[in-house]
């Protein structure tokens, strides 16, 4: 019993970081949008880690970092990106090295 427990709590505790992920992800959204940089990249800050599978949200972590004047933290979250697969075609790297946030 106690096992069946701690396995119902433990799936609850995965299932709300998944939905607070994806709930800050369209926050996410909206700051980039709204250009409010800084607000973002605390956000990234919290969501952003090695375990995170989407290489643009690495991406768009070092929009936000490098528009908030925290170049280096750009570079090493671009890095974990490239690790993810960022860049990983040709037209992806072409559509990256003319984007207007960099």
């Amino acid at each position: 019993m106690k096992k069946i427990f701690l396995l119902i709590i433990f799936f609850l505790f995965t299932f709300i970081n998944a939905q607070s992920y994806e709930e800050k992800t369209i926050i996410l959204q909206e700051l980039l949008k709204d250009k409010k940089y800084c607000e973002a990249h605390k956000i990234f800050e919290q969501i952003l880690n090695n375990e995170n599978r989407n290489p643009y949200d690495f991406y768009y972590g070092a929009i936000s970092s490098v528009n908030c004047n925290k170049p280096n933290q750009a570079l090493d979250w671009l890095e974990m990106g490239v690790q993810k697969g960022l860049g990983s075609t040709k037209e992806e790297v072409d559509y990256l090295s003319n984007d207007e946030f960099f």
